[in-house]
C-alpha cells in the first residue's frame, strides 16, 4: 500500500518510462484481439509483473496504482490528441495549432490512445495516426 507522506504519489520520468516498458511485455493488459486479454487470471499475474517491475524503483507502489496511472496516462494523450486535431481543423490559422509533445519511451502509450488495430501500427514506437 502506499506511504501517506504524498512521496508515493508523484511519479518520475524514469518510473513512468519503466511502467509503460512494463506493460509492452504484457500485452494481454491492453490489446483486446490478445487471446489471453478476456483471461482474469492470466491479466492479473501480468499486472503483478508489472508492479513488481516498477516497485524495483518505487517501492511502495500497488498493482492498482500502475494500473491507474497507466488509465492516467492514456485518458491524458487522448485529451491532449483531441486539443491537436480539433487545431487542425479548417480555417484554424498556424498561430493556434497545438502540437502534441512525444516524449521518448511514451510513444508505446500513444500508439494505445486510439481504438486498438491489429496491424504493424500497433508495435511500440508507431507514430499516431491522424484518423484516429
Amino acid at each position: 500500500m502506499a506511504t501517506k507522506s504524498g512521496d508515493s504519489k508523484k511519479w518520475t520520468n524514469e518510473e513512468i518510462i519503466i511502467l509503460i516498458d512494463s506493460y509492452k511485455e504484457e500485452s494481454c493488459l491492453y490489446a483486446i484481439n490478445s487471446p489471453n486479454y478476456h483471461n482474469k487470471h492470466l491479466r492479473n499475474e501480468a499486472l503483478k509483473r508489472v508492479g513488481d517491475a516498477v516497485r524495483v524503483f518505487k517501492p511502495h507502489v500497488t498493482d492498482k496504482d500502475c494500473a491507474s496511472k497507466f488509465h492516467t496516462l492514456r485518458s491524458q494523450y487522448n485529451i491532449e490528441n483531441a486539443k491537436v486535431k480539433r487545431s487542425k481543423k479548417s480555417g484554424t490559422g498556424t498561430d493556434n495549432m497545438e502540437c502534441l509533445a512525444q516524449p521518448q519511451g511514451k510513444v508505446f502509450v500513444v500508439s494505445l490512445g486510439g481504438p486498438l488495430r491489429t496491424g504493424p501500427a500497433l508495435l511500440v514506437g508507431a507514430p499516431p495516426v491522424a484518423g484516429l
